[in-house]
């Protein structure tokens, strides 16, 4: 299912047409023993079902329970892989065996996924009990397991079947460590605009599913008084294109950013071309 806020999607969830009203996220879906079985967390949309809601189930709640106790916070897992969704057209071009999983386009280097064996080319069928069809089901799967996590991973490599352990990363480390390279040369700020950027990391490909080829630079933060905030654009959108009174710019990095935006006087029209959850729309505004 996806979420809410269009930040990737839920899997391996209870289904209920036991009562779950908006509100009640968060609170406890109970067996007619009163043992806590599953974390409610969303309900079907009136034009699609009638009371049917969805549950996080508890043994996959469990997993973090250690993880919030000792530091307050979920410490998500990293794979450290670039993928896409194998289709009839990719499977045919690339001569793989299969005609559904998460296509491996590349492996981060020192990352879990390298650590483990899992090389380009090679398509996840499998992870722990779960079957994997499509880049989208892998993410979610990667996402209901802390940091840590020791957890099997199947693969088929052009017809063979290999099973691979592989120890979770963290997503907070990666995104940390790969924000701060060059001496912070990948983060920019502008105050006038209220809005702080980077480039685009590996943890932020596999997090909300961005191509690899696909560049830009990745919102980190809005100043909420600032003129950004009050055209919708925040946290995780993705910056491509700049246009100032007519004259567009492509965005691949923080330096374009910081180049384009500079020229940016009082008076002039100004456009971001930005990318959401496969959604692409512009933001103008006068300065």
């Amino acid at each position: 299912l996806p979420k809410p806020d269009g930040n990737g999607v839920y899997s391996n969830l209870i289904q209920t047409d036991a009562a779950i009203n908006p509100g009640n996220s968060g609170g406890p879906l109970l067996n007619i023993h009163g043992q806590v079985v599953g974390i409610n967390t969303a309900i079907i949309a009136p034009e699609v079902g009638t009371t049917l809601g969805f549950a996080i189930p508890i043994n996959v709640a469990l997993r973090f329970v250690d993880s919030i106790i000792e530091t307050g916070s979920v410490q998500r897992a990293y794979l450290g892989v670039y993928m896409d969704t194998v289709t009839e057209e990719v499977s045919k071009s690339l001569g793989l065996k299969v005609d559904s999983g998460a296509l491996i386009t590349d492996v981060v280097p020192g990352s879990a996924a390298e650590k483990a064996g899992i090389k380009p080319q090679d398509v996840i069928i499998g992870f722990e009990s779960l079957e994997i069809t499509n880049s989208a089901e892998l993410r979610a799967a990667v996402l209901n397991y802390p940091a840590g996590s020791e957890v099997k991973i199947t693969i088929d490599r052009f017809g063979e079947r290999i099973v691979l352990t592989a120890v979770l990363g963290s997503l907070a480390q990666e995104s940390e460590s790969s924000a701060t390279e060059d001496n912070g040369a990948r983060q920019a700020f502008v105050s006038s605009l209220g809005i702080s950027v980077s480039e685009i990391t590996p943890g932020d490909r596999e997090r909300l599913g961005i191509p690899q080829e696909f560049r830009g630079v990745i919102v980190r933060e809005v100043n909420p008084e600032g003129i950004i905030y009050r055209l919708g654009i925040g946290p995780d959108d993705i910056i491509t294109r700049l246009s100032i009174n007519g004259n567009q710019e492509s965005i691949e990095s923080v330096n374009d950013f910081e180049k384009y935006t500079e020229k940016i006087k009082k008076g002039d029209y100004v456009a971001f071309f930005v990318y959401r959850n496969g959604v692409r729309f512009v933001a103008s505004f006068q300065l």
